[in-house]
């Protein structure tokens, strides 16, 4: 009898972790796919989503703080208000996504794919940006204080309100941007493209040969 209580005991926390692991459904794990799965507030935080497929996926209001998101596809998800402080989403790809309002503080998105994305009233200040492909992305009113955007490409983007004060935008491409009413107080600029940028009403925006054709 001993024995089969204490068979029973580990097959229910067998049981209990199995579902611990599991959110709607969605496994959580390296690799996992979970397309156009409702996870919406879903508790996440430090976990482990390494190259995982959740694209399309609800995730607003979702708490995502230190998870490992490396190389994961996001593409199109909707992360409007979600929690990613400290997460590392090198490499990810969140085209096309919605991270309004998300917060982003301290988060590792190095080479990350952003092309088309709304983060407006995102906050990602000291952020790592190095790389990132923010073509056409909305970034209008986002806290981008002292974050890296070095050799970020941002042509097209909208910047407009934004916070850029002290950002490290060396090398970045802001081609076409709108940055009208952004901050760029202490930001360094070198060998920016600002050609044919929009910078009416830009605080702090240079007027040096490194800019090229800014209107």
């Amino acid at each position: 009898m001993p024995d089969l209580r204490y068979a029973a005991l580990l097959l229910a926390l067998h049981v209990g972790a199995s579902a611990a692991a599991d959110i709607n459904d969605c496994p959580v794990h390296p690799g996992t796919m979970c397309i156009q799965f409702n996870l919406k507030s879903a508790q996440l935080a430090g976990a482990d989503l390494n190259q995982a497929d959740l694209s399309q996926s609800d995730l607003s209001g979702a708490d995502f703080r230190k998870a490992n998101l490396r190389h994961a596809r996001l593409s199109h998800s909707d992360l409007d208000a979600a929690d990613l402080r400290g997460a590392d989403l090198g490499e990810a790809n969140l085209s096309g996504a919605s991270l309004r309002s998300a917060d982003l503080r301290g988060a590792q998105l190095s080479d990350a794919n952003l092309h088309d994305a709304d983060l407006a009233g995102a906050t990602l200040t000291a952020a790592q940006l190095a790389g990132v492909d923010l073509s056409i992305a909305h970034l209008d009113a986002a806290h981008l204080q002292n974050v890296n955007l070095r050799q970020a490409n941002l042509s097209g983007a909208v910047l407009d309100n934004s916070n850029l004060r002290g950002a490290d935008l060396t090398g970045a491409n802001l081609n076409n941007a709108s940055l009208r009413g952004a901050d760029l107080t202490g930001a360094v600029v070198t060998e920016v493209d600002f050609s044919q940028a929009d910078l009416r009403s830009c605080k702090g925006c240079p007027r040096t040969t490194n800019v090229r054709g800014a209107r």
